[in-house]
């Protein structure tokens, strides 16, 4: 019965009065989840002004009379789901209005905003610095820097396919930070080129660009963004789920699967997620380019406990990851290099809610991590080797509104980090111990809303004291303090404009101070500096959004000088011995400017149009040169058709040439490239199948990445046809 009343009231159609263009009569339809296509209850339907006026029924319909004096703007809000709005004047007598909610991603830290509902500054981070699953899969790559690299201020920095790493306003290594549903991940991916991020893309659902005082909760570094990839939930689901995921491309002959399990029992909660991928030498340009593989697997055990106000959640990880550096350079191994990857991560989460106006819950996470990195010239012989166990703990206090704030959170952290080498890496065993002290407050007032953080950071080093190398080791003690503050307008209901100021810092990791010898697979002879201070810098940025559901637009201009900036500059100097160029760890005066924009348009009931530019400007003030690696102006069009069960696109890649490049680094010319998706969905009675087949560069084009390594011996891949299927119980 249920049944067939849901389908007599989705069928009802729509009447659209063109003599006041105005809605009038009943809008009937129903809420469904994107995934599931399972009806949706208690969803939330309210007005711009966020008064409820309609609650949807369990079998996921609503039915309400919109006012007639304006065109009607509704948002559908469930806590446990992203924030939807639909404006409803283009509705004509043959419309079915079926609302499909993207789940959300609930992890720690929780931050609670009034009665949940999002705020202007949460809308603008939502609407334009979150990749959502759709879009995320739509883009899927055999990396996490291949998906997000044509995302607004996203850049690829690479040395072949598998050690890629996303770069976010020309800041890659140290300087951006990458979190993992919410806490730090730890790897040595920002140490050198050649070592490779330890995310896994096919298990992530959605992205989020941390930015503003927020980063402050994860991060000293207030400029750039922390890059969130996310792929579970503190949520109980109501039944047990089972998702399979496989992508395959032809470039590698590659492919990837997942598979991922959710069993609820009561107030428990277990998740269980399992994936391999296997890539061969990549193809380009019908060459193969020897010894780029990948062959990574990766098990992840969540446990969750959760009552009304207590929750307690366990994770283990297991990350093993093979892949190949490519040789045949100068100074590099004839046959390349193999890089092994062994990772285990233990941690745990405790989350206790008092519902108080000063303490709405306290979250307290245990980390425990193990890395091992071997690279082998040949089956027996290791060139360099790395290992370190770290532990951390973060608590975080989390309030509502009250007396002083509208929402805040804050904290501390410790970490302690054991690093050892092994090889010919002359970096010494060195000790790192850290601790943090953070707090975030947000305050709403009329049109105004103000965001505000703070955060330091003491750290200490205790290195081995190893006299023969040339950059002689010291302990060293450092002490930084950071802030940012952000001030919103909203103008009007469709458009607000902000501004952010905000101070700088970054501690410098052991490899600046303390690496002094050969890495082969990153092609360097690579020598730290003992005497580094802190990396400092002070930063503006203005910011504008406008959103009327057709037209979206949000742009960014950015401002960071920096009176202390750490990079690893190309002396121009080889080491005789291993035929390496030698690159010093060093600090000097910088600017980095750059202004970037998303525009949206929806042109029709199922055409939508976007497209997002980006231009970052990196100077050397020191010596009145140019910064290395930064990436070139670059602009992507999305002509995008879209329906219930089908929708398809073409996208279109503009880079121009960059020739502002530092001493000793190799310029490119600029190229254009065409990519093509199309992406289909089947439901059934009680499962969902989505595919997508996409083609990039369509043409077979010959381009460069700029921000490649090994960019002047081979280029970007051609021609690459990709499939994704997901499956889902």
């Amino acid at each position: 019965m249920n049944r067939l009343v849901s389908s007599a009231l989705v069928a009802v159609m729509f009447l659209w009065t063109s003599a006041n263009n105005s809605l009038q009569g009943k809008i009937i339809g129903k809420v469904v989840d994107i995934e599931t296509n399972k009806p949706i209850e208690k969803v939330l339907l309210l007005d711009k002004n966020n008064k409820v006026i309609f609650i949807t029924e369990k079998n996921g319909i609503f039915d309400f009379t919109p006012d007639t004096n304006y065109h009607y703007l509704i948002k559908f809000y469930k806590q446990s789901y992203e924030i939807k709005s639909v404006l409803l004047e283009e509705i004509n007598i043959d419309d079915t209005l079926i609302i499909k909610l993207e789940p959300k991603i609930v992890h720690m830290p929780t931050i609670l905003v009034g009665a949940n509902l999002q705020n202007k500054f949460d809308e603008i981070q939502s609407e334009a610095y979150t990749i959502k699953t759709n879009e995320y899969q739509q883009s899927l790559g055999n990396s996490l820097a291949a998906t997000l690299k044509n995302q607004i201020g996203m850049s690829m920095s690479s040395m072949g396919p598998s050690p890629a790493r996303p770069v976010f306003r020309g800041f890659g290594g140290n300087k951006i930070a990458f979190l993992n549903n919410g806490v730090q991940v730890s790897d040595m991916s920002a140490t050198s080129p050649d070592h490779a991020l330890t995310i896994d893309p096919i298990s992530v659902q959605k992205v989020e660009l941390v930015r503003g005082p927020k980063i402050l909760l994860y991060t000293s570094n207030t400029f750039g963004a922390a890059i969130d990839a996310q792929n579970s939930s503190l949520l109980i689901p109501e039944k047990l789920c089972l998702n399979t995921n496989f992508f395959a491309e032809s470039v590698t002959q590659g492919f990837s699967g997942l598979i991922q399990t959710k069993i609820p029992y009561k107030n428990y909660a277990f998740v269980g997620n399992l994936a391999y991928h296997n890539f061969r030498d990549i193809i380009i340009q019908s060459k193969k380019l020897e010894n780029s593989y990948k062959r990574n697997y990766n098990f992840n055990l969540n446990a969750l406990s959760k009552t009304e106000n207590l929750l307690v959640n366990l994770d283990f990880l297991i990350y093993q990851n093979d892949y190949g550096i490519p040789g045949g350079f100068i100074g590099a191994h004839p046959q390349g290099v193999d890089i092994r990857i062994d990772k285990n991560v233990l941690s745990s989460n405790l989350i206790k809610h008092f519902h108080k106006p000063f303490l709405d819950n306290v979250s307290i996470l245990l980390n425990r991590n193990y890395y091992h990195h071997i690279e082998l010239e040949n089956e027996n012989s290791i060139g360099n080797e790395f290992l370190y166990r770290e532990y951390s703990i973060k608590t975080q206090f989390n309030h509502n509104e009250n007396t002083l704030f509208d929402v805040g959170a804050y904290g501390f952290g410790f970490t302690n980090k054991d690093f050892k080498v092994g090889g010919y890496v002359f970096t010494p065993r060195t000790v790192m111990n850290s601790i943090n002290l953070f707090a975030f407050e947000e305050l709403n007032y009329k049109k105004f809303a103000i965001q505000f953080s703070l955060r330091t950071d003491f750290t200490k080093f205790v290195p081995n004291q190893r006299q023969f190398m040339n950059n002689i080791p010291r302990a060293r003690d450092f002490w930084t303090f950071s802030v940012s503050g952000s001030l919103l307008k909203e103008l009007n209901e469709y458009f607000s404009i902000g501004l952010n100021l905000s101070k700088s810092s970054r501690i410098p990791s052991i490899e600046e101070l303390y690496s002094d010898g050969p890495h082969l697979a990153a092609y360097s002879y690579e020598i730290g500096n003992t005497n580094l201070n802190s990396e400092n810098g002070y930063g503006a940025e203005i910011f504008g959004y406008y959103n009327n559901n057709i037209l979206t637009l949000n742009f960014a201009g950015y401002y960071y000088y920096y009176d202390y900036y750490i990079i690893p500059y190309n002396t121009g100097k080889i080491n005789v011995q291993q035929i390496l160029p030698i690159y010093q760890t060093n600090g000097v005066y910088a600017l980095i400017t750059g202004l970037e924009a998303n525009f949206g348009v929806v042109i029709s009931k199922h055409f939508k149009f976007n497209s997002n530019f980006s231009l970052t400007i990196g100077e050397n003030l020191s010596n009145k040169s140019n910064l290395p690696q930064i990436p070139p102006f670059k602009l992507n069009l999305d002509f995008k058709y879209y329906s219930e069960i089908i929708s398809a696109g073409i996208i279109a890649e503009f880079a121009a040439s960059q020739d502002k490049v530092a001493e000793f680094e190799v310029p490119t010319k600029g190229y254009q490239i065409f990519n093509l998706y199309i992406q289909r969905i089947f439901v059934f009675d009680k499962s969902i199948l989505a595919t997508i087949l996409s083609i990039d560069n369509i043409f077979d084009q010959i381009y460069r990445n700029h921000l490649s390594r090994i960019k002047s011996i081979y280029p970007e891949p051609g021609r690459n046809f990709k499939l994704l299927l997901k499956f889902s119980i």
